[in-house]
């Protein structure tokens, strides 16, 4: 027969002990924290969203990108981090890029990138488990030429994601500025064996292939890049003035007229392609068409493209081939 032994208070030990066990306070404790834990989470979620967050509230910053509104995206940016708190992860690396896109494309490189590592400096601070921001800051020494520091932010960002073949891309470009082709090939490679598709690095190894006098291969890595869906203006303009410089080099004028043409449509502040342009005109000129056909019409395009080019401060001939 069971015997019960009455406490103090009146109860029996089984009941004390269901109702007042340490294994039950213990079981209270931890469903409190696990409670408490993923309220703060949900309540803080916009201050720790990171990279891949999916949030709807992106999206007109994201498509200001895509069409090549880089202000816009810059405003709507500063907006949203003001709306987050100011320590938004998101919200800051898109303000980041825009910095640092705004200075390539108005050549005051040296502006932006300070602008944009401070925003990076914070990123440090709150995110620093998050690789683009490494891969943001070797991109910001990169537009200021600082070479070694650019490429071991990189090597920062792939340490924290070894996967990360953007990183690798921007590593290999930095090592190509500095004239170590080796390196940057390696890099580019690395890249395309994480993502066959990576965008960067197919442009870079197109450049790589067409200094190398691999015209064929040039122009495959570039229709690797043209045959992606969703591409950014920018990106599109690239691909475009680098296929139309391939084909300037086959002496295929008027396709190589098309290319440079399209380029301009996505990104009329691009140089190099304003600069093809008009070489591509006076080489078709030149070589393909008699004299009776050049009118002033024509004439006109060529004095407004080499002026559009020289207006926008770099008169860019690394990829144009001058010929005589």
């Amino acid at each position: 027969m069971e015997i019960n032994i009455p406490n103090d208070s009146g109860q029996d030990m089984d009941s004390h002990k269901s109702k007042n066990s340490p294994w039950s306070v213990l079981v209270v404790i931890v469903l409190l924290v696990i409670v408490g834990s993923a309220w703060f989470y949900f309540f803080n979620l916009p201050k720790n969203s990171q990279l891949g967050n999916s949030d709807e509230i992106f999206i007109p910053i994201k498509d200001s990108f895509l069409i090549g509104d880089t202000d816009t995206a810059i405003e709507l940016s500063k907006s949203l981090l003001q709306e987050r708190g100011g320590e938004d992860v998101q919200s800051m690396i898109y303000l980041t890029r825009g910095y640092l896109e705004k200075g390539s494309a108005t050549f005051n490189e040296k502006e932006y990138s300070d602008l944009a590592l401070g925003v990076i400096k914070k990123l440090e601070e709150i995110a620093p488990a998050n690789p683009e921001v490494y891969r943001l800051k070797g991109y910001a020494y990169e537009i200021v030429e600082e070479y070694d520091n650019a490429i071991s932010s990189y090597k920062q960002a792939i340490a924290t994601y070894p996967e990360f073949s953007l990183a690798y891309s921007h590593m290999g470009h930095a090592y190509d500025l500095m004239g170590i082709q080796d390196l940057a090939i390696e890099a580019y490679q690395k890249a395309l064996s994480i993502n066959p598709d990576q965008i960067e690095a197919l442009l870079y190894m197109s450049r790589i292939y067409y200094s190398l006098g691999e015209l064929d291969l040039a122009e495959e890595s570039i229709m690797s890049v043209l045959e992606q869906d969703n591409l950014e203006a920018k990106t599109l303009s690239r691909a475009y003035t680098q296929l139309g410089v391939i084909l300037l080099d086959k002496e295929s004028y008027p396709e190589a007229e098309e290319f440079f043409t399209k380029a301009i449509m996505y990104d009329e502040e691009y140089s190099t392609a304003w600069n093809g342009l008009a070489g591509t005109l006076i080489l078709k000129a030149d070589r393909l068409m008699d004299v009776s056909e050049i009118d002033q019409n024509y004439v006109d395009r060529i004095y407004d493209s080499v002026v559009k080019a020289m207006s926008l401060h770099r008169f860019n001939t690394q990829w144009i081939p001058c010929r005589t």
